[in-house]
C-alpha cells in the first residue's frame, strides 16, 4: 500500500480491499469532503453483501465503533490526503493492524469522519468460517490488540480465518 501511494498521481489516496465495492458517486463525495469540508481522512459506512439479519447486526457494530472511535479498518475503504499520508509516516510496517495504527495516528492531526456512503463488503469470510466463529475471532483480535499482545501472535489468529 505504501509503494502504491508513492506511485499515485492524485492528491487523495483511497485504499480499497479487492473484495469491496463502492459506488462511483462515492468518489465524488471523497473529493468534496477533502476539498470543501477539510477532512484529512475517512472511511465509508459498511454494508455486508448478504441479506441475513445477522449481517445487519455485525455491520452496525462495526459502523458504531468506527463512528465513535474514528479508527477505521481497511475493509471500510480508507481515504486520506496524500500529503498527510506521507506526513504521518505511511502505514506502519507491521504484520497486522496497520490500518488501526495508521488511523489512530491520523485522527490526532486533523478532522476525520465516517461517510454515510456505503462500501459493499463481501460476506465470504463469515460464510466460509461461520458467522459466530468469525465474529468472535475478530473481536478476540481486537481485544488482544488492546491488551498489547504481539502483532505476530495476533496475525496467527487472523490467518486462521482465511
Amino acid at each position: 500500500m505504501n509503494h502504491g501511494a508513492t506511485c499515485a498521481t492524485y492528491s487523495t489516496l483511497l485504499f480499497l480491499h479487492s473484495d469491496n465495492k463502492i459506488d462511483l458517486d462515492a468518489l465524488l463525495v471523497i473529493e468534496d469532503q477533502v476539498n470543501k469540508k477539510n477532512i484529512i481522512g475517512s472511511c465509508f459506512t459498511q454494508r455486508i453483501d448478504n441479506d441475513k439479519i445477522i449481517y445487519r447486526l455485525i455491520e452496525t457494530q462495526g459502523n458504531i465503533r468506527a463512528r465513535l472511535s474514528k479508527v477505521f479498518y481497511g475493509d471500510q475503504g480508507i481515504f486520506v490526503k496524500k500529503d498527510i499520508f506521507f506526513k504521518i509516516g505511511c502505514f506502519p510496517n507491521v504484520p497486522i493492524m496497520e490500518d488501526v495504527l495508521f488511523t489512530k495516528k491520523l485522527r490526532t492531526i486533523g478532522k476525520t469522519k465516517m461517510l454515510q456512503n456505503k462500501i459493499h463488503v463481501s460476506s465470504r469470510r463469515w460464510d466460509n468460517g461461520g458467522i459466530v466463529k468469525t465474529t468472535l475471532r475478530y473481536n478476540l483480535i481486537n481485544i488482544a490488540f488492546k491488551l498489547a499482545v504481539s502483532l505476530e501472535k495476533i496475525k496467527l489468529l487472523y490467518e486462521d480465518s482465511r
